[in-house]
Formats: C-alpha cells, sequence, structure tokens
C-alpha cells in the first residue's frame, strides 16, 4: 500500500528552478530517505507534500487519495524542535490533540500514555529549558507523532546533536518505528544516517533537484549499531559515496562542503 506518492513534482520561484521532475514513493510502514546537498530543495519538496506549497505541476497523493494543497493529513517535523519555553513538556506535546479539539484533561491524558515509549518518563511537568538536547527531540517527535501517527516527515530532526548523543537517537528512532510502524520520509545529509534507518534512499542532485538514484536498503531488521562496521553496509555507503562524487564532478563542486561522509 503506497502512503506517499509523489509524480512529476516540478516547482520554481521566478527564475530559480527548484525540482526537475521529482516522483518518490513511501510504501506503508517502510522508512524512506532523502539524500542529497544543501539547497537542493528537499525541505521545498518536504512543504509541498505537506501542502504548504503549491507545485508548477505533479501530483501528491496520500493513501491513494489527493492532497495537493491541503494541509492537516501528515505530521512534520523540523530540525528545530520549536517547544514553546513557557509551556511544560506535557502541554507542548498535548498541542496537536487541543488543535484537533480534544479537551485539555483529554489530551494529556492521551499523551501521558506515550512517555514512557518515547524516552520522556518522569518529565511530563518539566520545561523545554530543563531537557538535554535528545530529550527535547524526542518531546518534538511526540508531539508530531500525536499529529499523525501512521505518516510522519521528519527534516533532518538530529542534526544539530552531538555525534554519541545522535547515535543513540538512530537507535531510539528504530525502536519507536518497530513498535510503532509509521510511514517516514526523512532528510538527512548524513550517509550512515541514511543506511543506517532507510528502507529506501533517494539521492538528490544539486539545484535543481533531479534523482539521480534510489538505492534500495535490502539490511535485515532489527538493526543495531554493529550495522555500521558490516560488509553490506560498508558497500551501500561507497555505491552512495562514488555517486555523490560523480555528481560533484560533473557539477565542478566540492563535495565535502555538501555531504556528511
Amino acid at each position: 500500500m503506497k502512503a506517499i506518492e509523489v509524480t512529476g513534482i516540478n516547482k520554481s520561484f521566478g527564475d530559480l528552478e527548484v525540482l526537475d521532475n521529482i516522483s518518490i514513493l513511501v510504501e506503508k510502514n517502510h522508512f524512506v530517505s532523502i539524500l542529497g546537498p544543501s539547497g537542493c530543495g528537499k525541505s521545498t519538496l518536504f512543504n509541498i507534500i505537506s501542502g504548504l506549497q503549491l507545485p508548477d505541476s505533479g501530483r501528491i497523493l496520500i493513501n491513494g487519495k489527493d492532497f495537493k494543497g491541503k494541509t492537516g493529513r501528515i505530521s512534520y517535523m523540523h530540525q528545530k524542535d520549536l517547544l514553546l519555553p513557557w509551556k511544560t513538556v506535557l502541554d507542548n506535546v498535548c498541542i496537536p490533540l487541543i488543535l484537533k479539539k480534544i479537551p485539555l484533561p483529554d489530551a494529556r491524558k492521551t499523551a501521558v500514555g506515550y512517555f514512557k515509549s518515547f524516552g520522556l518518563e518522569g518529565f511530563e511537568d518539566a520545561y523545554p529549558s530543563q531537557l538535554s538536547g535528545g530529550m527535547r527531540q524526542r518531546a518534538a517527535l511526540l508531539r508530531t507523532f500525536l499529529f499523525a501517527s501512521d505518516i510522519m516527515m521528519l527534516d533532518e530532526p538530529f542534526g544539530a546533536l552531538d555525534a554519541i548523543t545522535r547515535s543513540k537517537m538512530h537507535l531510539w528512532l528504530m525502536n519507536i518505528c518497530s513498535k510503532y510502524q509509521p510511514s517516514v520520509l526523512f532528510i538527512t545529509h548524513d550517509i550512515d544516517e541514511a543506511i543506517l534507518l532507510s528502507d529506501k534512499i533517494y539521492l538528490f542532485t544539486k539545484r535543481p533537484a533531479r534523482i539521480k538514484k534510489t538505492i534500495g536498503v535490502n539490511i535485515p531488521r532489527p538493526r543495531s549499531q554493529d550495522v555500521l562496521t558490516s560488509s553490506q553496509f560498508q558497500a551501500l555507503k561507497a555505491e552512495v559515496i562514488n555517486l555523490l562524487y560523480e555528481e560533484a564532478e560533473e557539477n565542478g563542486n566540492n563535495l565535502g562542503n555538501n555531504m556528511s561522509l
């Protein structure tokens, strides 16, 4: 079953061409990553899929229904956690339920039921300033999950975290996905992150973004950090790096400034 189907998306801003004939597919319960250089149009594509922007042409289907230009169906998490500093963690994650007209006591009761799974138990009454970076991201992801738990779009949610925290967050996110089975579309600049988390990777070119290659990640699940040193992982990583260098050479770019290797 197709959770997200994007077909033939083109987008320009005046004379600036951003997306060129982008077609992607996220199957139900799959984790799909978009890997590409900074400024290539990945976030613009997310804005189009979420209905915040209209494409110049193309089609957006969510669970087989036309959602072009329509908001409110898919949850969307940005790199910054965007937690409100004057609200407790519990009331921050309740925001999407309140927006759905659920009374605050009921919203709090629903949200609290997920705090243990999301590693937030005991911090219901804390404020964002009292949380570590990883915990803030877990709170932001729970808020995203409560908006729409079946289909989530995550735009570099771990990009601002240190390497050790990010590594822990990868394992935690894989456990969350295993437990709740969402369909996830994920933006990253990090090759290791993309391979570790994903079932499929779309490799984008520089702007205007085109799909250079679609790469299937057939590493068995569940996965651990040990996967990073496996021969299958290293072969996939080498393939991605070679494609990125090929793209950089074609365009005369310095790859080291654009991608995490």
